[in-house]
């Protein structure tokens, strides 16, 4: 791709998530003939919605307008998937009394305009070290859950139907970035309690930030080998991500 279409690609996808108009002279900079390659490189992160939504809000869909649509909508359908998944295991652990903390994906998407454009590939969810038998024990009895690969990080869990669900006993993998991992490890000591719950916790906001910047720290580090080839793990995420936190 070359850094013209690059430019592009990251106007639009900005544009998307902060709702702000491009410029006449940043609407130029785009070409129809730009479309393959911004396509190509929204696939590999799980952008293409987001692409697709700011292509439409600018005037820029051309003959592509019901493709476009599809996509935000495939979004949108994904979205709701995971949605109703997570509303399920938050609601086993706490009839089973068992302190847990949604990460990533599913707390990121409520700071964007609409959920549907924070996508996401799996369910992040922390418990402590102590709990985890209990938390597997949980799932797999009252949602016949099917218990997976169990390392010394996560447990991979999968639905009925075929959602994966990640358990995580820590927060950094492998040991890696030491200095943030002594930091997080306050997470039990300041967790909040979420909104009318009692075992469902939130991080306070310093931390919930502190941690997804030693979350991307750590993936540059190396990728789990589980998640090589999974879409939306590096780069252009980054940035609707920011964008969100900044609209916040």
């Amino acid at each position: 791709m070359e850094n013209r279409e690059r430019e592009s690609f990251f106007l639009i996808i900005t544009s998307a998530v902060s709702g702000r108009p491009l410029s006449a002279q940043e609407r130029a900079r785009y070409a129809p003939d730009m479309l393959p390659a911004m396509s190509a490189l929204a696939r590999r992160h799980d952008l293409t919605h987001l692409l697709a939504l700011g292509l439409k809000n600018n005037g820029l869909c051309g003959e592509q307008g019901k493709e476009l649509d599809n996509e935000m909508f495939r979004a949108a359908f994904r979205c709701e998937q995971l949605e109703h998944e997570l509303k399920k295991i938050c609601g086993t652990l706490e009839k089973a009394r068992i302190p847990f903390i949604p990460l990533k994906g599913s707390v990121l998407r409520r700071y964007y305009p609409e959920p549907w454009m924070r996508t996401s590939c799996d369910i992040d969810v922390f418990v402590r070290e102590a709990d985890l038998d209990r938390a597997m024990e949980a799932l797999s009895e009252n949602l016949s859950y099917r218990i997976g690969e169990i390392s010394d990080h996560d447990v991979q869990i999968y639905t009925p139907n075929g959602q994966h669900i990640e358990l995580h006993r820590n927060l950094i993998e492998d040991h890696r970035i030491n200095q943030a991992a002594e930091v997080l490890a306050a997470v039990w000591d300041t967790a909040i309690p979420h909104s009318g719950w009692t075992y469902w916790l939130e991080m306070p906001d310093e931390l919930f930030y502190f941690y997804h910047i030693a979350h991307k720290e750590a993936q540059r580090e190396g990728t789990p080998r589980r998640h090589e080839g999974r879409r939306g793990n590096y780069g252009a995420r980054s940035l609707p991500r920011h964008e969100a936190a900044v609209k916040e």
